[in-house]
This record gives structure tokens, sequence and C-alpha cells, in this order.
């Protein structure tokens, strides 16, 4: 009676295996954002990344249309070039993008709402310095 359990467990949890390692080339050959999107991560357009940019910094220095229209766009390009550069693993031309991309938002601004434009950034969202996103 004892062994046979052992021998249904052993079996149970040889098929288990098995079927895992049967299941895992499914899951590997499954394109990068479906792998991503499943961690709790979603990747998005640079149209969409750039709108949720510029509502982030009407929200601080409250923007006119004519500024938003052209900060959407500043932000579009950035993340378009911003992604081209991450394929080709190049951090520092990231590094630059968003920095040109912050001083060509900023331009768009009065000395008022640079004065109140919003700390960005992963060290920005815990209370550091910079100034991009």
């Amino acid at each position: 009676m004892k062994s046979s359990r052992i021998l249904i467990g052993s079996a149970v949890l040889a098929l288990g295996t098995m079927l895992a390692w049967g299941a895992s080339p499914a899951i590997s050959a499954q394109p990068a954002t479906a792998t991503m999107a499943r961690q709790g991560r979603q990747m998005r357009s640079p149209a969409e990344q750039a709108k949720m940019m510029t509502d982030r910094i009407d929200k601080a220095v409250t923007l006119n249309d004519d500024q938003k229209t052209k900060i959407a766009a500043i932000y579009e390009k950035a993340f378009t070039d911003m992604a081209d550069a991450r394929q080709s693993g190049d951090m520092e031309k990231m590094r630059s993008i968003r920095e040109q991309a912050t001083k060509d938002a900023q331009a768009v601004c009065t000395p008022d709402q640079v004065a109140k434009w919003p700390a960005m950034g992963r060290g920005g969202r815990r209370g550091g310095g910079g100034g991009g996103f």
C-alpha cells in the first residue's frame, strides 16, 4: 500500500516534469513583448509614451494646447529614437536623446513653467534629481 503511493507520486512528478519541459519551447518562442507583458510590464508605442509624458508635464506645469502638441511631438521622436538605440544596446545614445528631448521640451515652455518642471525618471520618483524621463 505504501509503495503504491510512492509509485503514484513518482509517476505524477515525472509526468509534471515532462509536461513542463514539453511546454518550454512554446513559451520561449513567444515574442519578447508577450514575455514582458506576462511579467507585468507593458510595451507602449512611442506615441503612447509621448502622451503619457506630455500629460505628466501638463499636470505639473499646466501647458497650453500649442505647447502640448509641440512637446508630444518632441517626445514621440525621442521615444522612437531611444527604442532604436535600445535595440543596438547604445545606452550612452539613449541618455543623450533623453537629455536633448528634455532641453527641447523645456525650450517650448515659459521660464515659470521650467521652474516647476517635474523631476522624472527612476531617481525622480524617489525624490532624486533629474529633469528628464
